[in-house]
């Protein structure tokens, strides 16, 4: 089972080569681009996954096909429906109060009634509409606030979602590795979920696609991170080390 294990490992990256190749193709040459574009970027979100999978199954404990392929339907599906709510709802409070911010500033006021103005016109506007925005975006407060929302809160509302395939398998009472690769199974699940439908086609789209592997297995190991705590405070009572790899894999 090892040697077939590695065998599909090593098949899977002459797919994904091949996947951006033909993808990038059709895309910068218009060779097909409604055909082979949407084929490609199937293949290549999918196939990095597919093939960090294997290479965990075949090194940690093997589960149930039926439990395995529910921890991924979590993350794939389960996990967004539950994340993108708290996210819009994360937006609509941040707009709220930036808001309530402007609404104490009336020169900021203004501005923004300059932002607007600007938006209707020339190209030349809206590029110093985009400067505008650039030097809004850039002042410490604002500064702090978007690093507060997308390196803290973010990641605290990702990192609870993306695992919650681990969940669904702790009434087995799994151990520390099988809890490990349930959870990595959920995370795996959502990174394909954000490969497909993050990434457009496009004259990127080559480069976004190579660079969602890195996020994949980012998004693999942090869940899987998390279901072995999950697994350490339900079944061995062990809260702290659930509070130290969730804090690990928000990190």
């Amino acid at each position: 089972r090892h040697v077939e294990h590695s065998r599909s490992t090593q098949g899977a990256q002459p797919h994904e080569l091949l996947a951006l190749t033909i993808g990038q193709l059709a895309l910068s040459r218009q060779i097909a681009p409604g055909l082979l574009a949407p084929l490609a970027h199937v293949v290549a979100a999918i196939a990095p996954v597919a093939a960090i999978v294997v290479w965990l199954r075949s090194r940690l404990p093997v589960l149930p096909p039926r439990r395995a392929w529910a921890q991924f339907s979590a993350g794939l599906w389960l996990a967004p429906a539950v994340l993108l709510p708290l996210e819009i709802g994360l937006l609509v409070l941040a707009l709220i109060a930036a808001g309530a911010v402007l609404g104490r500033s009336p020169s900021t006021l203004e501005q923004l009634r300059r932002f607007v103005q600007f938006a209707q016109r020339s190209p030349e506007d809206q590029q110093a509409l985009l400067r505008m925005i650039t030097r809004f975006a850039l002042q410490p407060a604002t500064a702090l606030a978007a690093v507060f929302a997308l390196g803290v809160v973010v990641p605290l509302l990702e990192e609870a979602a993306k695992s919650i395939g681990a969940l669904i398998a702790l009434s087995r009472r799994p151990g520390p590795a099988a809890a490990f690769l349930g959870g990595a199974l959920s995370g795996a699940g959502y990174a394909v979920f954000e490969n497909l439908f993050i990434t457009q086609p496009g004259p990127a789209w080559g480069l976004s696609s190579v660079g969602r592997i890195g996020t994949a297995l980012m998004h693999i190991f942090a869940a899987g991170l998390t279901g072995w705590g999950f697994g350490e405070a339900c079944v061995r009572r062990k809260w702290l080390r659930l509070l130290l790899a969730y804090a690990g894999a928000v990190a």
